[in-house]
């Protein structure tokens, strides 16, 4: 399963530390493969890649939680099916880049992760405008951006909506390097909901933005 890649074609894979589970270093820091000792059954391979995927899964967190950054995997199914039992971190998406990605560029590697992650958030997206388009509560929805900024930051916006190149005056002194908009999506994001920015024709309603609120 791919993890990082360096300069040129290197990449690491999954390998373990535990005993039987012997992994050949390249000089470069990559890790090239994974060679097995005297138990080569099937059962041990698993168990050495879930030791080394759930160290994987907690310096994660360390890195991608602070913002909630979402987390795409790309490998063999095997590998991809494995991680995703070990995994503890709740922004991993559903879609994965299939197939091995040994010796893998970035140039054929990047498009298919964003193919994947273009597919991901438009299935999320068509789900919330059809929320919108069914909630008639009107203490559910807002349209204002000072009340929506409000509301992001108490963590009650659940889905923020935002047209493109849409600009308001901006916040208090304290906040005068940002953009009201942005610290709208910040806040939702940083309170586990979704932000969007979309065309003013995809708009639910004719309006710069709109927030589906949790409560």
């Amino acid at each position: 399963m791919h993890l990082a890649n360096r300069e040129g074609d290197s990449d690491r894979r999954a390998g373990a530390s535990e005993p039987g589970c012997l992994a050949e270093q390249q000089n470069t820091g990559s890790m090239k493969g994974v060679m097995f000792g005297t138990r080569t059954d099937r059962d041990r391979q698993d168990e050495c890649l879930a030791h080394f995927f759930n160290d994987i899964d907690k310096g994660l967190h360390k890195v991608l939680s602070v913002q909630n950054f979402p987390l795409l995997l790309a490998g063999v199914e095997s590998e991809i099916a494995i991680y995703r039992q070990i995994n503890t971190y709740p922004h991993l998406l559903e879609p994965a880049v299939h197939g091995s990605p040994d010796g893998l560029p970035n140039r054929d590697l990047h498009p298919r992760a964003v193919e994947a992650v273009k597919r991901t958030f438009s299935a999320r997206l068509r789900t919330v405008l059809l929320d919108f388009k069914e909630i008639h509560d009107a203490e559910r929805v807002s349209f204002s951006i000072p009340e929506i900024l409000k509301q992001a930051q108490e963590g009650r916006v659940a889905d923020l909506l935002i047209r493109e190149n849409a600009e308001y005056p901006r916040a208090s002194d304290s906040d005068k390097n940002e953009v009201l908009l942005n610290l709208a999506a910040v806040q939702t994001l940083s309170h586990r909901g979704q932000a969007f920015e979309l065309k003013a024709s995809e708009m639910p309603q004719e309006t710069d933005v709109a927030a589906l609120l949790r409560f």
